[in-house]
């Protein structure tokens, strides 16, 4: 997945749909810590290139779309240049993808305030949790760097042979006559 990155997004921000299927398994990530290096580097580069910041002509053209459907009357340009700056810098840090995605979010219907106009910080929230699976994939990475790696699988058990299971018999008689001699008598 790295590769395709490198090769087809060089300069340009990730699509949500990109990020999407990169993301798909991060999740796991909470129960399975990364098996190596690569898996590790693969990953940070990953992460690394949709963390990447949204170039300020589209965040602020996302932010106009935004808020384009609620009606502020007659401001002057001084205060929506003002306006402008404050997204730029409450948005500035996020990448265009979660931007995107917690725009439409905002105006959809699984949003109940989606017929208030949003303030900086409704929209900085729902893009933080648009970014749950990243903040998962640094700390699966920081994990790694702990040194926490997967456990080995389990040895594989011979089954237990007759003359085996003597064996055990005599050693639980022995612990259970040792423990308990009342017991003893009671065979």
């Amino acid at each position: 997945m790295t590769r395709e990155i490198q090769v087809a997004q060089v300069n340009q921000a990730l699509a949500v749909q990109d990020v999407d299927r990169i993301t798909t398994w991060w999740p796991r990530l909470l129960k399975l810590p990364l098996k190596d290096q690569a898996e590790r580097d693969d990953l940070a580069a990953n992460v690394a290139a949709i963390s990447r910041p949204a170039d300020t002509t589209k965040l602020l053209a996302r932010v106009a779309a935004l808020l384009t459907p609620y009606y502020t009357g007659d401001v002057p340009g001084g205060v929506r240049m003002i306006d402008a700056e404050d997204w730029a810098d409450a948005l500035g840090e996020f990448p265009e993808w979660a931007i995107v995605k917690a725009c439409r979010w905002w105006k959809s219907d699984m949003n109940d305030n989606r017929r208030k106009k949003p303030l900086e910080g409704d929209i900085v929230a729902r893009i933080k949790f648009e970014m749950g699976a990243v903040k998962v994939a640094e700390w699966a990475i920081a994990r790694f760097d702990r040194g926490v790696r997967p456990a080995p699988p389990p040895q594989h058990r011979d089954a237990v042979s007759p003359e085996n299971m003597e064996q055990r018999r005599k050693f639980a008689e022995s612990i259970i006559s040792s423990s308990f001699p009342s017991m003893r008598n009671e065979r």
